[in-house]
């Protein structure tokens, strides 16, 4: 198991504590930020259409190689992906086991993992 500092700026520190209590053969639905290698040099002014729509296209081609680099990880470890590709953003959901999700974070196609957690909303009645 890699040592906890490795991987502390992609993983949360309270997610990385859940993780702790996960059997390694539980699966775990997480979100992965994958990096880019397409760096947008000036966004201070405006865009033409063609301009946006070129950045775009690389942003996609860079996840993509980020996405084909983890597809391995995700093999190793049982996992699955919950979309066939990346979304817009370079974000990818997938179910992963914590040791999985341990090999992803060390990868450096990976930015960030986050949990896949449900939102609950809040109870007006509960609110003081």
């Amino acid at each position: 198991m890699p040592a906890p500092e490795s991987i502390n700026h992609k993983i949360s520190p309270q997610f990385a504590a859940r993780l702790k209590n996960y059997s390694p053969e539980q699966k775990v639905r997480v979100i992965v930020l994958l990096k880019s290698n397409n760096n947008i040099a000036d966004n201070s002014q405006r865009q033409s259409r063609l301009a946006r729509k070129a950045a775009i296209q690389a942003m996609q081609q860079s996840v993509q190689q980020a996405a084909q680099e983890i597809d391995r990880i995700i093999q190793d470890y049982g996992g699955k992906k919950l979309a066939k590709q990346p979304n817009i953003l370079g974000t990818i959901p997938i179910e992963i086991t914590p040791p999985g999700i341990q090999a992803l974070a060390l990868s450096d196609s990976v930015k960030a993992i986050i949990e896949n957690q449900k939102i609950h909303s809040i109870h007006h009645s509960n609110i003081s």
